[in-house]
């Protein structure tokens, strides 16, 4: 057994477990029966020795029940996409792994023997048959284009205090538009900011007025504006000025939450930890996804 590289999940305080699936944004709270097979199956082990580990935890329980749990349990997994079990079938994580494909526009490439490509350049790879330009030509065009760049940017205008403002209702407004998206969508598109584009961490106070910001303007914005868009807003405004912002995604026991924050390298946004509706001291929020 194996746990696919799209679900993600974490054990909270008082020994349930929590899942996510990164594939939908779907969320799964498990039992402390579904718990003990869900353990057994992340680490590897088959059916027989999940049901020999469950059993020899729980002797009260009949063998005979601990296997039918543990099969049907397995069966409903394998059918979500939680869990790939090698000789129990693979319909479920095989059609997850195809929407998550179709989600972001991929394609299962054709084998090279389905399409060879032809001596003639027909069907051949694009650009496989161009000619590479000489080195002076290829330098004159860099040349140009980091004029053109130098250019386009000494006519930009100085970012005033109108500008500025105008930042978060962006960022908010995009925000709430991109979880409308399937969540896989939304999940690459924050991972691709975390790169060359936003590779400097975000300054921790600069964080909690950005959320203040969001704050504010949440107040008379026509749309939903909960933690899922204030959180995603702030990682997207920080991402405008080249900032990185950790998105995080976890929940609460007792009784479950599921909450969205922020953090800067690694450390959770105190602003972004509370909800309006909170009083007092945040939950214990532990983070499934973070990103």
């Amino acid at each position: 057994m194996r746990i696919p590289a799209h679900v993600r999940h974490e054990t909270m305080p008082d020994g349930g477990v929590v899942v996510l699936d990164c594939a939908d944004g779907q969320w799964y709270v498990f039992n402390s029966g579904a718990r003990d097979f869900w353990q057994c199956w992340s680490s590897g082990r088959s059916l027989a020795q999940s049901v020999a580990a469950v059993a020899e935890r729980h002797p009260d329980l009949p063998r005979e029940r601990i296997i039918a749990d543990g099969t049907a349990l397995l069966r409903q997994l394998t059918a979500l996409g939680l869990v790939e079990a090698e000789g129990e079938g693979r319909v479920g994580a095989r059609s997850s792994a195809r929407g998550w494909a179709a989600r972001f526009g991929f394609a299962e490439a054709p084998s090279r023997a389905a399409n060879p490509a032809r001596s003639d350049g027909a069907g051949a790879v694009p650009g496989a048959a161009t000619r590479a330009r000489p080195m002076a030509r290829r330098r004159a065009m860099a040349r140009r284009r980091a004029t053109s760049r130098r250019r386009a940017m000494s006519q930009r205008r100085p970012m005033g205090p109108r500008r500025s403002a105008l930042g978060p209702r962006v960022a908010l407004l995009g925000a709430a538009l991109a979880v409308r998206l399937p969540f896989a969508v939304v999940h690459r598109a924050v991972r691709a900011t975390r790169g060359r584009w936003a590779s400097v961490p975000e300054d921790p106070r600069r964080a909690e007025e950005c959320l203040a910001a969001l704050r504010h303007i949440a107040r008379r914005f026509p749309g939903r504006a909960a933690c899922l868009e204030l959180s995603l807003a702030a990682v997207l405004l920080s991402a405008a000025h080249r900032r990185r912002l950790d998105w995080c995604l976890g929940a609460a026991p007792d009784p479950f939450r599921f909450h969205a924050w922020v953090a800067c390298d690694g450390a959770a946004v105190a602003g972004s930890l509370s909800g309006p509706e909170d009083d007092g001291d945040p939950p214990p929020y532990r983070a499934v996804l973070t990103v």
